[in-house]
């Protein structure tokens, strides 16, 4: 929703978002990105369907929950391709059900080489559901042209071999200092990453 800063005005801005937990301004564009955690048991694949999805949201669009997930695809629910042929698809779809959380664009970490700078980092939170547990850990988004081109691991290692965790992001800034600030709920640390 949008509002006036005297909160009058209210209105969608943008719609379809299911769980849309990090929020970021890309400083370069300032469009707003979303991160979105995908629904669970999704057939034939539950393990691995929906993909999770970073959106950057336009005024008046529709990102498809909670009749389709991922490029366009009618959830079963609703089986209504048409429907989902006026959405907007995502900017980039991520492992399923790692539930990205907090997110932070680097250009201000000026403890990093300066090809971090126009990249986000966004906290995977980790699955509940899958047979192989995924996510709890730190990715990088490189980003090129104001669009997110793909996700590598930044930080891992709160997930043992076994799927047992002994930590959690939940949520990645950018300190005064350029330094990375990581939040933990599992271990109720906050951790300081440098270059």
């Amino acid at each position: 929703l949008r509002f006036n800063e005297d909160g009058s005005g209210k209105r969608v801005f943008s719609m379809g978002l299911r769980n849309a937990v990090g929020l970021a301004v890309n400083p370069e564009t300032g469009a707003l990105w979303a991160s979105q955690n995908e629904r669970d048991n999704l057939a034939p694949n539950h393990e691995n369907l929906p993909p999770e999805e970073i959106n950057i949201l336009a005024d008046g669009a529709d990102y498809g929950w909670p009749y389709c997930y991922g490029d366009r695809t009618p959830n079963p629910e609703y089986n209504d391709a048409a429907r989902c042929a006026k959405t907007i698809a995502p900017a980039l779809a991520m492992q399923a059900h790692s539930a990205p959380l907090g997110m932070s664009f680097l250009a201000k970490a000026t403890m990093f080489p300066t090809d971090y700078r126009g990249d986000l980092l966004v906290a995977f939170h980790g699955s509940w559901n899958r047979d192989t547990p995924t996510g709890a850990k730190v990715v990088r988004i490189h980003v090129a042209n104001g669009k997110p081109t793909s996700a590598e691991d930044f930080i891992t290692g709160w997930q043992q071999s076994n799927g047992n965790r002994w930590g959690r992001p939940v949520d990645v800034v950018v300190a005064a200092d350029g330094s990375v600030l990581v939040s933990d709920d599992a271990s109720g640390a906050i951790y300081r990453v440098t270059h």
